[in-house]
Order: structure tokens, then sequence, then C-alpha cells
């Protein structure tokens, strides 16, 4: 059967979601470029932060409106390798059970999330070690941000052919179409042969080729489009002044420790019967991989030294 959860198979089976709400909230942080350490390196291009990655793992997005954690996930996959340690795996299910964790289990799909305030709570958490904002009246700032902080994480909204196009093979290009505010979804920005050819993003899975027309109307001139450096190792953090986790810490929240076991997820909710056959693979798949992630508690609990990326 299918693990329609963590599928490889490409195009992944079954429907591809999407889950980020437009921007509703912006917190008191300064530009990430102003707390870099020093002088901000001009970006040098090509830019490619995927670390040779090709599967990146889908990670539940085709059933929740996971995008937020998957971007998150994925960002933790390319900057462990920037920091020559382990990341997570294409199949991990962190992305779903911090969601879960995030919109207190909802039944899937969920309410999504607004990447500030999902950056916010990943902090609190212990769960990424800083995070700040992005100008994108800048681009030159931004493209040497996404190679010295390993990758962007955006906000865009997407045409409505870029479903269909990934399904075909084909590069995201809005032909002439507008973002849809309704349609929101998380990426990262992962490769640019120049700020305007050669640029991909990460989203269902894959890196994934964009035209130089969609990143202009569905991020960089798409007023519901934001972006964020999110700090997931101890390397992408030397660059950046102390200030920024001061700053992190003073929006408030409780803030894990880094030792601390990982809690055990609550279990996935119960969903009607009957269901079509379709759906109930797809379940299935999901209560197989609730087993493995209990048993994936249990191990990192014992032994502490085996969590994934080092991290509860």
């Amino acid at each position: 059967m299918t693990d329609i959860l963590n599928s490889t198979q490409f195009p992944p089976v079954g429907p591809l979601l999407r889950g980020r709400n437009n921007p509703t909230v912006k917190y008191p942080l300064k530009w990430a470029h102003e707390y870099f350490a020093g002088d901000l390196p001009t970006a040098s291009f090509p830019i490619d932060v995927t670390g040779g990655i090709t599967d990146f793992g889908l990670m539940g997005n085709g059933l929740y409106g996971n995008c937020g954690a998957c971007g998150e996930v994925h960002l933790e996959m390319t900057t462990a390798v920037m920091a020559g340690v382990q990341g997570p795996p294409p199949n991990s299910p962190l992305a779903v059970t911090r969601y879960n964790d995030y919109d207190g289990n909802q039944p899937p799909p969920g309410p999504g999330v607004d990447l500030a305030s999902y950056a916010k709570w990943l902090f609190e958490q212990g769960l990424i070690k800083g995070w700040a904002p992005v100008d994108l009246s800048n681009r030159d700032q931004a493209f040497a941000l996404m190679q010295a902080a390993g990758g962007l994480y955006i906000g865009v909204n997407l045409t409505d052919n870029n479903e269909s196009q990934f399904n075909n093979g084909q590069p995201f290009d809005p032909q002439g179409q507008q973002p849809n505010p309704q349609d929101g979804h998380c990426v990262d920005l992962s490769k640019a042969a120049t700020a305007t050819s050669g640029l991909e993003v990460i989203t269902w899975g894959r890196s994934w080729p964009v035209t130089a027309e969609w990143l202009e109307v569905c991020f960089w001139q798409n007023p519901n489009a934001e972006a964020f450096i999110l700090l997931t190792t101890e390397e992408q953090l030397a660059k950046f002044d102390p200030q920024l986790v001061a700053d992190c810490h003073a929006l408030g929240g409780t803030v894990a420790s880094p030792d601390q076991p990982p809690a055990t997820p609550p279990p996935l909710p119960n969903l009607p019967a009957p269901l079509p056959a379709f759906y109930e693979d797809w379940w299935n798949a999901l209560q197989q991989r609730e087993r493995e992630l209990e048993e994936w508690v249990r191990d990192t609990t014992s032994n502490p030294l085996s969590r994934e990326g080092g991290r509860a």
C-alpha cells in the first residue's frame, strides 16, 4: 500500500494542500539584516541551499494544511547539511506532530497557520534558536540572507494553475494569472542561479522550479507575501547578533529546555466510517505513522542521543 502521508512517489498520490493563512499580526522584531553580526555579505550567485537533497518528503501536506510546519522541517534538513549534522529524514513525522500540537490536534486539514505566529511558537517550544522577518523591499538583502541563513521561509499566494503545473512536471508560472488571495502557501526559497533565473522553492516534497514572473507576482509584488529567517543550528545562530535571541525572548512565552524529552503526541482523531477506499488507505497510512511515532518517542526518551537532529 502506498504511504500517502510521506510518499516518495512523484507526482504525489492524492490532493496537495496548502495551509498558510494571510498575515494578521506583526511582532516587534527588527529586520533580519539588522541582526546580522557585522556587514551582511553580498549574495554570491548561484545560490543553492538544498544541500543536494532531492526528496524532502510530503510530510502530511496531502491531508493536513501543515505547509508552514513542512517548510520549517524542510529548512532543518537543508541547514543540517550546511552544519554537517544529521537532519530529519524525508519521512519525518515532525511536521505533522508539531502542527497537531500547535492547533490543538484538530481534525485534518486543520486551520492552517500564520507564519509569524508559528515561528514564535516554535521558538517558545525550543524547536528553533531564533527567527526574524525579512525586508522584501530590498531584494539584494533578501538573497544575501537566503544564502547566509540557508534558505528563506516564505509565504506566497499561488495562482490557480500551480497545482496542475506541479502534477504535470511544469515550473510554476502565472501565465497571466494573479495570485489567489485565498490560496496561501508556505514554501522555502532554495535556489537562484541569478536574481531572475534558475529559481526554485521547496514545496510538496521537492525543490521546484518557478519562473521569475511567478516569483514577481506571487512573492515580491504580492501584498500578502512575507519572508523570515528561521535559525535551527548553532552555525546559523553564530552569524547573528545575540540581540536577535533576546528580542525573540522578549516577545513572551515559555521557552522549553533543549534537554526536555519530547512529549507523547495526542492520538490522531477517529474519522467517521464508512470511508471511500482511497481515504481508507490514507487513514490506515496515518495510523501506521502514529505507531511508528510512538516507537520513536519511546526510543528517544530512553536514549536522548538518538533524537532527530539532536533536539527534543
